[in-house]
């Protein structure tokens, strides 16, 4: 999740409910009850996909129509993907903010941080 909150960061996203997200049960206030569900559909698809059971799915149901659930369950499965390519990789996410310097190094040489494709240097295709 680093290289998503990292970019989370640059958008705009506080760090405050950057940390949130890895300790969602003492941060609830921060949350809706709609981002809960999906935040908790979003771990049970990414740790446990089966696992999903009526109770779940009830609530997702009661705050997104089919459509937002598919787009929900199409992102995170996007996401988990973009993971397991830069885990592969061994692709370093940058520094969360830039008071932190750049990511951290590699210590082998197969290790490539995001300035070796042109992210860090301002890619010439403009922002996403």
């Amino acid at each position: 999740m680093a290289a998503h909150t990292a970019l989370a960061g640059q958008l705009g996203v506080s760090e405050e409910l950057l940390d949130a997200l890895y300790h969602i049960d003492t941060h609830r206030h921060l949350f809706t009850a709609r981002e809960l569900v999906a935040l908790r559909f979003a771990e049970i698809m990414t740790t446990a996909a089966r696992d999903i059971d009526e109770a779940l799915w009830d609530e997702l149901q009661a705050h997104f129509d089919d459509g937002e659930i598919v787009e929900l369950a199409m992102v995170i499965g996007l996401f988990n993907g973009f993971n397991r390519f830069a885990d592969a990789l061994q692709i370093e996410p940058p520094a969360r903010s830039q008071g932190q310097g750049k990511a951290q190094e590699g210590s082998g040489e197969r290790r490539k941080d995001t300035e070796a494709y042109g992210h860090e240097r301002g890619a010439t295709e403009g922002p996403d």
